[in-house]
């Protein structure tokens, strides 16, 4: 099914865990489900976003299913690193207008996977 390598597949990537399982679940010749969730802190499309999605696009061109889950727990509950300062609880409004702008995103990721 796939005519990209698993090099190309997994690129920028620092580790696939376990070892070997992508491969194997990839020669049985199904297509994949590949998941990326993101939170909405932030809605804004940046590195952090971009990489993951732009892997998710590559598995998505090579026939498998693409799902992006957009969910607000953390930013509800806040930062439990501690980190309130860079992170900050935001108001209900605001979750609403970031969860409208992350879904934007999916423009990218082609959710269904297909073209």
């Amino acid at each position: 099914m796939s005519t990209l390598g698993i090099a190309e597949l997994t690129r920028n990537a620092v580790h696939v865990l376990p070892a070997g399982a992508l491969e194997a679940k990839l020669a049985l010749g199904r297509p994949l489900r590949v998941k990326l969730g993101i939170d909405v802190t932030s809605p804004d499309v940046h590195v952090g976003r971009g990489i993951p999605l732009q892997r998710m696009r590559a598995f998505q061109d090579e026939g498998h299913v693409g799902v992006f889950i957009i969910g607000d727990y953390t930013t509800r509950i806040g930062d439990p690193s501690g980190r309130s300062s860079e992170r900050p609880i935001l108001t209900d409004a605001e979750i609403d207008r970031s969860t409208r702008r992350a879904s934007e995103i999916r423009r990218v990721a082609r959710p269904s996977g297909r073209s």
